[in-house]
């Protein structure tokens, strides 16, 4: 006979909800290809005609440029806050932000899926609205992804724009705020538990950004992103790691091969996103090389300093500090 205490059915509900939830979120896109597949194949005339109308239309409609939509409803769903719950996640802030300016936030690292800016940006699980009044951030990501009906809407509705230039300067010229997983694919592909290694010596695209609109650079980093999933061993020099980045060149996502509880779902491991203090940037219409390689030290300098300062609470098991792939920085 087993000597481990019964699991009390009070205390297993709780987590069975927030299961189902996490599973909806990551099944919804599945079942919206699967629906489709089969209007396609099988569907009457008038769905086959419609779903054609989706599909062209999600070609043609450029919200996600030009500012993206109102933030809706779907953000507000209680089933955010059982997905947050599950893992847990937490959002905490170090300084205030000024309402009705314009920010840059850049998130670290990206992980497998930036689960960190899906829901504690994406959704109001945990109070972004509250925590930050006045301030509208919207999140950047992959244009690929708004040429994809069904998901485009969920995407639009939760306050996400395409990541392209053009689409994050409509934004800030509204003085709303974006979010840029600044890493991206390539920071994807090192994403392996316990470690923070990060893509961003050598993008300044967004300090560039924050320049020629006057905005604030604001770092986060999410404390556990990258203990939500193992991957199969990309290590550099395996033929995995040579076709995932020649593919990413071509297609600008990585293919990675994740895995974690049951096989396809994150870990129930705890995910702190905290953001750190703003920096704020002079408006230079066309800022040089020099000026922005001075304001991307000083994001460095200051991202470095809020993970130092919370790694020790928040990071207890890490198998290495902040490090950066793409350059060998001993001191900033």
């Amino acid at each position: 006979m087993s000597n481990n205490p019964p699991v009390k059915i009070s205390d297993a509900r709780p987590r069975l909800r927030q299961l189902l939830a996490l599973i909806s979120m990551f099944g919804t896109p599945v079942v919206g290809a699967i629906a489709a597949l089969h209007i396609a194949r099988k569907g009457s005339r008038i769905t086959r005609f419609l779903l054609l109308l989706v599909i062209l239309y999600a070609q043609v409609d450029k919200t996600h440029e030009q500012g993206g939509r109102k933030l809706g409803w779907i953000r507000k769903l209680f089933s955010w806050k059982l997905c947050a719950d599950y893992f847990p996640m937490a959002l905490y802030k170090t300084a205030e932000l000024k309402p009705n300016r314009p920010h840059v936030f850049g998130y670290h690292p990206h992980g497998v899926i930036g689960l960190g800016v899906v829901i504690a940006i994406g959704s109001d699980a945990l109070g972004v609205k509250d925590l930050f009044p006045g301030v509208t951030i919207r999140p950047g990501t992959l244009e690929i992804n708004f040429q994809i009906p069904f998901i485009r809407e969920i995407l639009l509705n939760c306050g996400f724009v395409s990541v392209n230039e053009s689409a994050l300067d409509a934004v800030l010229s509204n003085n709303e705020s974006v979010l840029v997983a600044v890493g991206g694919a390539a920071e994807a592909l090192d994403s392996v538990p316990g470690t923070n290694k990060l893509t961003l010596y050598s993008r300044h695209g967004f300090v560039r950004l924050a320049l020629r609109h006057g905005a604030a650079l604001v770092p986060m980093f999410g404390f556990g992103e990258s203990d939500l999933f193992e991957q199969v061993d990309n290590r550099e020099g395996t033929w995995i790691r040579w076709f995932q980045e020649n593919f990413k060149e071509w297609a600008t996502f990585s293919p990675l091969i994740p895995y974690g509880r049951y096989g396809i779902l994150p870990y129930r491991r705890p995910v702190t996103v905290v953001v750190g203090a703003p920096i704020d940037l002079p408006k230079v219409e066309n800022p040089t090389e020099d000026e922005v390689r001075k304001w991307h030290r000083v994001y460095m300098s200051s991202l470095r300093s809020l993970f130092d300062a919370h790694k020790e609470e928040l990071l207890p098991h890490r198998t290495s500090d902040l490090e950066f792939a793409d350059q060998v920085v001993a001191k900033l």
